[in-house]
């Protein structure tokens, strides 16, 4: 997930960085208000996310199919004949539909930077995240009560833990509790709210030891 921060650092080039009328003072970055005809809305995302979702959505929709969404590995290379049947062959490709959850972290990462870019205003840590967490939070506390009642009224034990850390929103961090015996999705909003709390960083460095350093920083924690 460090290929998040690593956007940010390097999302917007110096070139469109002008454009946006980008100024650096000793209060950090700040952001002139952008021209009318700019708009914080990109249409051409919106593409981009459908193509994410559906991707997401046939690959879970295959491993439900066929009960397993990969093939084995034996010495070294994939074994063909661990495939069910010829036909988990002709949709293999629906495998990588994994990497739909990256391009979603990838394009969170724009969309964040881009609408700071664009908000014509200093930025606030505190003011970003009112914003963030009465996005994600609320609904967020609202399923996961839903799905741990669920899963209590089902005689699902050892729920307090569990419930605990993902009401922390650290459950992603402990390989136990990563999926969980709650809802196995909801991994991806820790990881989505862990990026919040390193995008501030992220733009205070950029601000202090500029564009190129901060994404040598995040690539090297990358590795």
């Amino acid at each position: 997930w460090m290929g998040f921060i690593a956007f940010v650092a390097i999302a917007i080039p110096p070139t469109v960085a002008d454009s946006l009328f980008i100024r650096r003072s000793s209060a950090g970055i700040q952001v002139s208000q952008p021209s009318n005809n700019r708009r914080a809305h990109l249409p051409r995302l919106d593409a981009v996310r459908a193509l994410a979702i559906l991707s997401v959505f046939l690959y879970h929709s295959f491993g439900a199919a066929f009960y397993k969404d990969h093939l084995e590995f034996h010495g070294g290379w994939l074994d063909f004949h661990s495939a069910p049947s010829w036909v988990f062959l002709a949709c293999y490709p629906l495998t990588f539909g994994w990497v739909g959850v990256s391009l979603f972290f990838v394009l969170s990462g724009f969309v964040i930077h881009y609408s700071f870019l664009v908000a014509g205003r200093r930025f606030s840590a505190g003011g970003f995240f009112v914003r963030r967490f009465w996005r994600i939070c609320p609904p967020y506390l609202l399923a996961l009560t839903a799905f741990a009642l669920w899963a209590h009224l089902h005689g699902v034990g050892g729920l307090k833990f569990d419930f605990g850390l993902h009401l922390a929103l650290i459950h992603n961090l402990i390989l136990k509790t990563r999926f969980g015996q709650i809802n196995g999705s909801f991994w991806s909003v820790a990881v989505e709210v862990q990026f919040y709390l390193a995008y501030p960083l992220m733009l205070w460095l950029r601000g202090r030891i500029g564009m190129a350093n901060v994404a040598k920083v995040a690539l090297g924690l990358a590795m």
